[in-house]
């Protein structure tokens, strides 16, 4: 559900190369999330499409082919140039 709904969300930025950072990156031949966790979820876009790099990036509609929100993640060598999505608690506010 998080998948659809952030791939459902977001906008192209810059160009269509530019995607936003996941917080996860690779280390050896593992992805971790920030928090230390292993990733399971991959939902890599199929080759020959996807890149190569140490970060994994959320890309909006990769590379002009349709794919399913669930292959649309992709890697980069560039973290500086990413913005990036986040997972925190939501603010509910009290009347």
């Amino acid at each position: 559900q998080e998948q659809e709904f952030i791939s459902n969300n977001v906008d192209y930025y810059l160009d269509k190369w530019h995607g936003y950072w996941l917080g996860l990156l690779q280390t050896s031949s593992k992805w971790i999330w920030v928090d230390g966790h292993e990733d399971n979820l991959r939902y890599w876009i199929p080759q020959p499409y996807g890149a190569s790099g140490l970060f994994a990036l959320l890309v909006p509609r990769p590379y002009d082919i349709v794919l399913p929100v669930t292959q649309n993640w992709d890697a980069s060598d560039n973290l500086f140039l990413l913005r990036f999505i986040c997972e925190c608690e939501a603010l509910i506010r009290s009347n």
